[in-house]
């Protein structure tokens, strides 16, 4: 009778341990951005949770989302949106490995009204992070305004049951995206997960 109350203290006490770990791991307070990771000019406009009604697709949820978060972040001539979700233990979700087709891109409710007439996409490059990982760039542009487009550098990965994507989003100018800034961000994202 001793040895079954040790064997199951012990177990109560693992049970304990590890569903701390466990909320530990899906707390996304203590993996999104503090503005102090950003350079000097940006400033925090977002950091709320996902709705899931409204900002999160169903395919995600199927896959067993669990929760999520979202931050955005603006300077004088760019928007960084980043946003991260939390999937159950079971599932581990992976990005795409796909460069989606520019008729395939969803711009949202500002460019629903006056649609780009051009859009290309192309895959760009870079070092592995996390398990997964895939980073493009897509450039909307006009026909009739020549100095005026929106170009948007995608960066998305996963590394265990978690899954984050950084969108960077310049208006006017594809050179303002700065592509070093977003990697970074993103490497720094990759590593408070444990």
């Amino acid at each position: 009778m001793k040895k079954t109350f040790i064997f199951m203290f012990l177990i109560f006490a693992a049970v304990i341990v590890l569903g701390c770990s466990v909320k530990i791991w899906y707390e996304p307070t203590n993996l999104i951005f503090s503005i102090n990771e950003f350079p000097d000019n940006w400033s925090m406009i977002r950091s709320s949770e996902l709705n899931a009604s409204t900002e999160v697709s169903s395919k995600a949820i199927a896959n067993g989302w669990t929760n999520g978060y979202a931050q955005k972040f603006a300077s004088s001539k760019l928007f960084i949106d980043y946003m991260i979700s939390f999937y159950d233990n079971s599932v581990y979700p992976k990005t795409t490995n796909v460069i989606p087709n520019p008729e395939e891109i969803e711009f949202g409710s500002m460019l629903t009204s006056l649609p780009p007439t051009n859009v290309t996409v192309r895959e760009i490059p870079i070092n592995k992070i996390g398990d997964d990982s895939i980073s493009y760039e897509v450039n909307a542009t006009y026909d009739y305004a020549e100095d005026f487009g929106i170009y948007f550098y995608f960066i998305e990965f996963a590394k265990g049951n978690v899954h984050e994507m950084l969108v960077m989003v310049s208006y006017g100018n594809s050179s303002d995206l700065n592509q070093s800034l977003l990697y970074d961000l993103a490497v720094k994202a990759e590593a408070k997960i444990k």
